[in-house]
């Protein structure tokens, strides 16, 4: 609101350079393997007193080159269903801030008191104009290039004050959105949605926010859930997360000192918006006014007082100009009554940002370390009474990724790194599991890990380590762990191997993995001997019925009990080329006991054998013989049909050998 309120005591952090410190260091750690709330952003408001600012003030306010890059802009929607900041948030659009909207009051003719002013209430004859004005302006405003991220249905509604107010009861503001808002929304075909309450304070927000929640039909159409923080302090909410909703807190002003442009300000808001990130696990965070509302003045109800930045708002910038959207908060540990640390990743994990307060009287030397990633080098930006987001000297990583800061007193400092690199994660193979006496180099799986860095290429390798007791036995080839050399069942059912992921920045992932040793009959007698029946065992039986021959399956490295897939048996299909080929599958351990023949005739009674392998060797004979992998536990054998062949006929013969 434009009037001073109720403000909290609060920190932040800054960071300056320290080496062989004398005195004890603060450990502090930052777990970026632990996101918690995504964060939307930080902003304050246009309403009433920045209708039309200068490129060079958009671009204190704005940029993050500049400035300090606030991300949300909230304008306010007069009685009209008019804003008069338009022009202010075409800038902040073209900066790569959002653009929100409130309403303050309803046209007064709509109100029980007839004014704009002092509170009142809508009247329920006017609920569906008002609706329809307030969906329209989204409209507008998308015409005019802002888009409206989301739309408050009231600022404050269990507040009254000399300017414009108006009152509802939760119940009220619940059935005005869920039968009248949201419906007119939907209406219009725009996708923003509603943020409600905005009520004035920790003492009410849950028996408003409740109250919508509890409604499925309002909850439809909530995008954000919102409070004022002019009364209370922040506490764990979880009402918004548990309906999957951004919580934010859309007003404050510090009430500490009528005008205070001074650090003491800075820290105040600092407290409070740091209790608001880490207990209530707010979203986004907003100041009151950008500007005061006389030009020139001074309040603390504004970030600039006098026509210069005051030190609150650069301590925003702290947070804004780097925590930017999207990015998600992290655990910390070290946190004290004089020192509040928050974290925060992106997405891609690539930036990392630590913002620190430290709100007492004497600088805190610190032992800072990140657990779950590395990065080189850290840029702290301090806001302290001497400096105003000033960029400082960056701070290089130690070989064991820790680094020591002295942060000074009463300062607030952000240190960022554009270079994180978390190690990748959850080794395993795509198979694990290889036939006994399968050939040397059978694929056993392929290598999988996770990264959560997205577009890392990882490397596999075989390392000593826990578990690497069969290391000598596998090799890793064509992106495939491999066997060396056969492996024998009765020698032992499992090998144990330890695998490594490498991503590109060298941090790496080590598991050890189990790899079964499948046994595989030795002959035909054993495979047939696992067959129910008796009489089905001979090799010219079909004990499953599936058309093909006893022998015939145990040759194409068929599990008794399960039908070969139409992949495996013997047949014509286009090859990689287009060309026709004559193929089959089998285990890619083929049995030992076998000789495998392809042959051709013109007439069904005449046969040429065109190629033979004997006792799982190699193919020898007139034609060529292609081995494709057709899975990590099958191979596929072909030849290739010569073109234009007309009355020819092609099989497969397996023969026990002797």
């Amino acid at each position: 609101m434009p009037s001073c309120r109720l403000a909290l005591a609060a920190l932040i952090l800054f960071v300056g350079h320290a080496a062989n410190l004398a005195y004890a260091q603060t450990p502090v750690s930052i777990n970026v393997s632990s996101p918690r709330q995504r964060i939307d952003g930080f902003g304050a408001s246009s309403a009433w007193t920045a209708q039309s600012i200068t490129d060079a003030q958009a671009d204190l306010f704005f940029s993050t080159d500049k400035g300090l890059g606030l991300s949300l802009l909230r304008v306010r929607i007069a009685p009209s269903g008019n804003s008069w900041e338009t022009a202010t948030a075409v800038k902040a659009v073209a900066r790569g801030a959002q653009v929100w909207a409130t309403p303050w009051s309803p046209p007064g003719a709509w109100k029980t008191n007839g004014t704009d002013n002092n509170g009142g209430s809508l009247l329920p004859d006017y609920y569906d104009d008002w609706a329809a004005r307030l969906a329209q302006f989204v409209v507008n405003m998308k015409n005019a290039g802002v888009p409206i991220l989301t739309l408050s249905a009231q600022n404050e509604p269990n507040w009254t004050a000399v300017w414009e107010t108006c009152r509802w009861t939760p119940a009220e503001l619940t059935g005005f959105i869920r039968d009248y808002l949201g419906p007119a929304l939907v209406a219009k075909g725009v996708s923003t949605r509603v943020l409600a309450p905005e009520s004035i304070d920790w003492y009410s927000i849950d028996d408003y926010a409740d109250n919508l929640l509890g409604d499925a039909t309002a909850r439809g159409y909530i995008s954000h859930v919102a409070t004022h923080s002019y009364g209370g302090t922040a506490f764990a909410y979880a009402a918004p997360a548990a309906a999957g909703l951004p919580f934010w807190q859309t007003e404050y002003s510090d009430s500490g000192a009528t005008s205070d442009p001074t650090i003491a300000s800075a820290l105040r808001v600092s407290a409070v918006i740091h209790d608001f990130l880490t207990i209530a696990q707010g979203s986004a965070w907003h100041y009151w006014w950008m500007y005061p509302s006389t030009s020139g003045g001074s309040s603390s109800s504004a970030l600039v007082e006098a026509n210069a930045m005051t030190k609150r708002g650069w301590a925003l910038g702290n947070w804004a100009r780097f925590v930017r959207p999207g990015q998600r908060r992290v655990d910390t540990t070290g946190s004290s009554s004089t020192l509040r640390v928050t974290g925060f990743i992106q997405p891609d994990g690539r930036r990392i940002s630590i913002v620190m307060v430290n709100s007492g009287t004497s600088a805190l030397p610190i032992n800072l370390s990140i657990a779950g990633g590395t990065a080189p080098s850290f840029a702290p930006w301090e806001t302290s009474a001497t400096r105003s987001l000033e960029s400082l000297t960056p701070i290089a990583v130690g070989a064991n990724g820790t680094f020591v800061i002295t942060v000074p007193a009463q300062s607030i400092t952000t240190l960022v790194s554009d270079a994180m690199n978390r190690p990748p994660s959850s080794l395993s193979l795509s198979t694990s599991a290889i036939s006994e006496n399968a050939p040397a180099g059978t694929p056993v799986g392929r290598p999988l890990a996770t990264d959560p860095d997205p577009g890392e290429t990882l490397a596999y390798s075989l390392v000593t380590g826990a578990g690497d007791t069969d290391n000598a036995l596998f090799t890793i080839s064509g992106g495939f762990l491999r066997n060396v050399i056969p492996l024998d069942y009765e020698a032992g059912a499992t090998r144990t191997i330890r695998l490594r992921a490498t991503d590109l920045a060298g941090a790496f992932y080590e598991q050890s993995i189990t790899i079964s040793v499948v046994n595989n009959p030795a002959e035909y007698a054993d495979w047939a001997a696992t067959l129910p029946a008796a009489a089905d065992r001979s090799a010219t039986a079909d004990a499953d019925a599936d058309g093909v021959p006893n022998l015939l399956a145990y040759a194409l490295g068929q599990t008794n009990g399960i039908p070969l897939p139409a992949s495996a048996r013997p047949s014509l299909y286009s090859g990689t080329q287009g060309e026709l080929r004559f193929g089959f599958e089998f285990a890619a351990s083929a049995p030992p006991d076998l000789t495998y023949v392809i042959q051709r005739s013109t007439d069904l009674s005449n046969w040429i054998d065109l190629a033979t392998m004997a006792r799982a060797g190699t193919w020898g004979g007139a034609v060529t013989v292609l081995m494709e992998q057709s899975s990590p536990a099958r191979m596929r054998a072909s030849v290739q049909v010569s073109g234009g062949e007309t009355g020819r006929f092609y099989r497969l013969r397996v023969l026990i050998t002797p």
